[in-house]
This record gives structure tokens, C-alpha cells and sequence, in this order.
């Protein structure tokens, strides 16, 4: 499901398939999982490994961030939150 919606979104704000299919991607089975049986801190650091990762990209496609802002979402949801509270 978060795969898909990067890839329409890829389309919308013109960033190539090769160049998102290049990055690292958050994983989401992986942070779901350490979620649910309430191993918080290697869920976080799985995040952290895709945000160390994202230091090194020369640019930050919306679309390749917004999968992450999801699973970012249940541990800061202020972050989730657009402008005046509106969802990304």
C-alpha cells in the first residue's frame, strides 16, 4: 500500500521510478511488526537507519519520504500532521 502511493505521487511531483527505486526505503513490515510486540526501540531504529540514509541523498522527493512520515506517524504524530493539522 505505501509503495503504491509513492509511486502515484512520484508521477505528480515528476521524480523518475529509477531514482526512487535507487533510495533507501523505510521498512515497513519490519517497524509494523517491532511495533506490535512492543519492541519499540528496534522499531525506531529501523527508522533511524532510513533517516541516516536520507542524509546522503542530494535531493528529498516528497515521495519518497511520505512512507516514512506514515510509519513515523503512531510515535510523533505531531510530525504526520500538515499544516493547521491537515494530513499530508
Amino acid at each position: 500500500m505505501l509503495v503504491r502511493v509513492a509511486m502515484a505521487k512520484q508521477q505528480q511531483h515528476g521524480v523518475s521510478q529509477a531514482y526512487l527505486v535507487s533510495l533507501p526505503r523505510p521498512r515497513p513490515r519490519q517497524v509494523t511488526e517491532e511495533t506490535e510486540e512492543m519492541r519499540f526501540n528496534t522499531a525506531i531504529a529501523a527508522m533511524m537507519e532510513f533517516v541516516n540514509g536520507a542524509y546522503k541523498w542530494q535531493s528529498r522527493p516528497r515521495a519518497a519520504l511520505e512512507p516514512f512520515i506514515l510509519l513515523l506517524a503512531p510515535y510523533a504524530p505531531h510530525l504526520g500532521e500538515g499544516p493547521a493539522g491537515a494530513a499530508l
